[in-house]
Parts: structure tokens; C-alpha cells; sequence
């Protein structure tokens, strides 16, 4: 899985956690997730995350599939995440120095190609720059030009309830750069039975991808926000989030359940026998 495809999944999913403990159970929280796609109409995406102070695993199910297919888990005191492929049961860890390790990758291998291009007869190198105009970013040739900031969300209030799964909850619309993007129908700190202080892992989390996001450069999800910033914003979980694109297809992701659980510390760490796999491949 390379790298852009990970980092899309670390977004969309708020991922998880490594930790080394005695085999004592620790308070957590437990929430499980199901996303629907109404543009592609896909089988639902299922997801199960399990909270305990700074750290945090997500297991991500796929469509049609009765087991996870990846595991993300997170540690935000060490501040390392690692995505457990089980398909070919491997893990890749991202930490503090995977960023700007990407980033100096990316600098190698261009100036590779532009040394390489040097070499060429000028009409053959004409055309593979014209090629070339305009890659830049993860993977490009160019250097990344630093994405803009994103535009302010403006969450609103309706005044208006509804329920999720049987639960109340109160809406609101979410606005960016003028245009409603969501509606997002949350459930206040108490009436979910959790906290703020239960979810720090997640905020953690978003902490971690936004610093380094920020260090890859270039890449179009430097431009989003904080995942946690709707928490925020709502005071509480939205337990239903809808989405709509221009052609009015509905991104659904609705929490099916979460309570206060005993967390085998297990939990957070990766089958034993499961290979670790670089995330940069190394060599020429």
C-alpha cells in the first residue's frame, strides 16, 4: 500500500495504537462505526475502535468480508502508528521522523529524474518535461508547493432533533467557504456516557497526521481540518454524519454504538508473527 493510499486511510479513519503493559484490563471506550457510500452504493464499511487514555485501535472491516481486513494502533505518548495489513500480515510503522524521511525520499528521487534528463537529446527532453509540468506533491517531480489554508468551518445550530440508532440527538449544518458541506446530528458529552478526556487518543491522532502532513508537503489533505475539530465544535459525538457531492450522493457515517468497556491491553499491540514492512523502500 503505498504511501498516499495509507495516508487517505489514516484520514477518512482516525486510527490507533501500540503499547507494551501488564495483562491487566484498563477502563476504555468501545464505539463501532458503519459508513455507506450512496455515489458508489457499496456495502457498508464497518469499523470497530477501542480507546483507552492515549492509546487507540481501529479495525477496519471491507464489504462482504467477515474480519478486519486493516488494523490501525495508535500511541499518543509515544506517538507511533501502526497499520496491520492482514491480508499479507504485515506492519508498517509511521513516527515522528516518517515525514520528513518521506519528504527527503521524494527530493532524492527527483533529483534523480532531473539528472537523468540532463542526458537527453534537447527534443527528447523537451517532451518529457512537458510530460512532467505540473507533477508536483507526493510523488511528483516538482518541488511541493505549500498547500493553502483550509477555509474556517462554520458549525450551525437548527434548533432541530433527531435520533441515531434509537439515541437523541441534535443537528447541525456545517458550512465551508460559503456552501453547506454536512449535517452532522450529535449527542452531548453526558447523554453519550463518555468525555472528552475518554476520546484524547483521537485528538492525539489528528495531532500526529496534521504535523505530519505538514512535513510531507504538497499533498491536498494539508488542506483539511483537524479531525477532532467537529467534536469540538458540536461539544459532544456526532453520531451521524452525512455528506453530500455535487451530484447529491450521500456520505453516510453513523456510530452504531458506544459505551465504557474494560480494554484488554492486548488489544494494542500487533500479532507477533506478522512481518514489519518499510513504508519507504529502501535502496536506489
Amino acid at each position: 500500500m503505498r504511501f498516499a493510499e495509507l495516508m487517505l486511510l489514516f484520514v477518512a479513519l482516525l486510527v490507533v495504537a501500540t503499547f507494551s503493559g501488564p495483562p491487566v484490563a484498563f477502563a476504555g471506550v468501545r464505539a463501532t462505526t458503519q459508513s455507506t457510500d450512496g455515489q458508489t452504493g457499496a456495502e457498508p464499511v464497518l469499523t470497530e475502535m477501542e480507546l483507552s487514555g492515549s492509546r487507540l485501535r481501529m479495525d477496519v472491516q471491507n464489504p462482504g468480508q467477515g474480519r478486519p481486513a486493516i488494523s490501525m494502533i495508535f500511541d499518543g505518548k509515544k506517538q507511533v502508528l501502526l497499520i496491520v495489513n492482514h491480508a499479507d500480515k504485515s506492519v508498517t510503522r509511521l513516527d515522528a521522523s516518517t515525514g520528513n524521511a518521506i519528504r527527503e525520499r521524494q527530493k532524492a528521487a527527483r533529483a534523480e529524474v532531473l539528472a537523468r534528463l540532463e542526458k537527453l537529446p534537447p527534443e527528447q527532453r523537451e517532451m518529457a518535461e512537458k510530460m512532467m509540468a505540473g507533477h508536483s506533491g507526493v510523488g511528483g517531480f516538482q518541488d511541493p508547493e505549500p498547500a493553502p489554508p483550509a477555509s474556517p468551518l462554520q458549525v450551525r445550530a437548527t434548533g432541530r432533533e433527531d435520533s441515531v440508532a434509537g439515541r437523541p440527538c441534535r443537528l447541525f449544518e456545517v458550512d465551508q467557504a460559503g456552501s453547506e458541506t454536512a449535517e452532522i446530528c450529535a449527542q452531548t458529552w453526558q447523554d453519550a456516557g463518555v468525555t472528552e478526556e475518554d476520546l484524547q487518543a483521537l485528538e492525539q491522532l489528528g495531532e500526529f497526521q496534521t504535523r505530519m502532513i505538514d512535513e510531507v508537503g504538497g499533498s491536498p489533505m494539508a488542506s483539511m481540518h483537524h479531525p477532532f475539530d467537529l467534536f469540538r465544535q458540536v461539544k459532544g459525538i456526532p453520531l451521524r454524519t452525512r455528506q453530500k457531492d455535487a451530484g447529491g450522493a450521500v456520505r453516510e457515517t453513523i456510530f452504531t454504538s458506544i459505551e465504557q468497556v474494560q480494554v484488554d491491553p492486548g488489544r494494542f499491540q500487533p500479532p507477533a508473527t506478522y512481518a514489519a514492512r518499510a513504508l519507504i523502500p529502501q535502496g536506489p
